[in-house]
């Protein structure tokens, strides 16, 4: 059976709050955005790495991002979007697709210190903070699920 997988197209209503949670010999740190999914409050968590320097996150922050993808989450209605089982853009596959090909170097995260000054956390908080204060729409790349502790569930 295949994860539920998509996108949401949605607007950023709050401040993002960095979050740490224990994990084993680590603690991981997640950037909460709160977001408007079509009228529906969700609360999401981006990976912007952890405290263990052996288990740095890759990242890339691409600021002139061109590619046929973004006509296509531009054309999609607010919310979510099921891609499930779709091979085809704008379901993601960053090892069979070009989306990613000359955008720049992977990043290794800074190890995490529960400050908002490492990267990507610094970086990912501003982009977040400057899109919500201009009213952009937020493309969200997500496993969807619901329970307790998920990240896509709506509040």
């Amino acid at each position: 059976m295949s994860l539920s997988y998509g996108f949401v197209k949605a607007k950023i209503n709050g401040a993002p709050v960095l979050k740490a949670e224990p994990f084993g010999h680590e603690t991981q740190y997640h950037l909460h955005a709160s977001l408007d999914v079509a009228g529906a409050a969700w609360d999401v968590a981006i990976n912007v790495g952890t405290d263990d320097s052996d288990d740095l996150l890759q990242y890339k922050l691409v600021f002139d991002f061109r590619h046929p993808i973004i006509q296509a989450l531009e054309a999609a209605q607010a919310g979510q979007c099921d891609l499930t089982d779709r091979n085809a853009l704008p379901a993601l596959d960053f090892m069979r697709s070009d989306v990613l090909a000359e955008t720049g170097r992977w990043r290794l995260s800074d190890p995490m210190d529960g400050s908002l000054h490492p990267e990507p956390v610094a970086s990912m908080s501003g982009i977040l903070e400057q899109a919500r204060q201009a009213a952009l729409d937020l493309y969200v790349f997500v496993r969807f699920y619901s329970g307790a502790a998920a990240s896509t569930t709506p509040i």
